[in-house]
């Protein structure tokens, strides 16, 4: 890996900026906090991505970071929530409006090159957007979370186990938080195999056993591979 590629990934993350297209391998133990404040340059291939939420949290920061590097962006929410920082770089943004529940018309005939799901909760609607875009993007990011760990070992890393799912009909994200997640990112590996990255970010303590840094799996490995759109020529974003 690069420099300036674990810059992007690490800047990325650290501002919810997280496009691993063009990027082999999973990025282990980076310092986002220092990297957070890399300015991006001008990506060699600019992509058309589309981020499944964008307005909240993480997104608005994905949303800079991306038209910093000269991307197209799209977002997908429900029209409801005002971004609350980088307000003004949203009228470059085209908008479109739904619901993971039960209305994704607007996602339909479309195509990216790269899907950033920053908003799957429920295994149920990540598999409804995951199967809709099949065929329609070269790279399906899924946003996950270090609660997917099961902490009854002594140290965790990308391999660690996983939590067990007690009811994997739940859509009860309060109680199955961490299960859930576990099961939306089995649904993205199954559908997009290679072509599926797995960011899952923790936020440990000086205390805890979770890791203090954000983990990327690219594919259904943590081994070294190939992060290309399927259907196109190698690009870095």
């Amino acid at each position: 890996m690069t420099t300036s590629r674990r810059e992007f990934l690490g800047t990325g993350l650290a501002a919810g900026a997280a496009l691993t297209l063009g990027r082999p391998g999973a990025l282990r133990g980076a310092d986002v906090r220092a990297l957070s404040t890399v300015r991006p340059e001008r990506a060699p291939h600019p992509l058309n991505i589309l981020i499944l939420g964008g307005t909240s949290m993480l997104g608005p920061h994905i949303v800079a970071y991306a038209l910093g590097r000269g991307h197209t962006v799209t977002t997908f929410t429900r029209g409801r929530t005002k971004p609350t920082v980088h307000q003004d770089l949203f009228h470059h943004v085209e908008q479109l409006v739904g619901n993971r529940d039960s209305d994704l018309e607007a996602l339909k005939g479309r195509s990216w090159d790269a899907v950033i799901d920053n908003t799957g909760y429920v295994p149920r609607h990540v598999r409804d957007s995951a199967d809709l875009l099949k065929g329609h993007t070269g790279r399906y990011l899924f946003t996950s979370t270090g609660s997917v760990y099961n902490l009854n070992q002594d140290s965790v890393d990308e391999d660690s186990k996983l939590l067990d799912v007690p009811e994997p009909e739940s859509e009860d994200v309060n109680k199955y938080y961490g299960e859930l997640k576990v099961l939306c990112e089995q649904a993205v590996q199954e559908r997009y195999g290679e072509a599926a990255t797995i960011v899952r970010r923790t936020s440990g303590s000086p205390t805890s056993r979770m890791p203090t840094h954000t983990s990327c799996r690219v594919g259904c490995s943590s081994v070294s591979r190939s992060c290309e759109p399927s259907h196109s020529e190698p690009r870095t974003c």
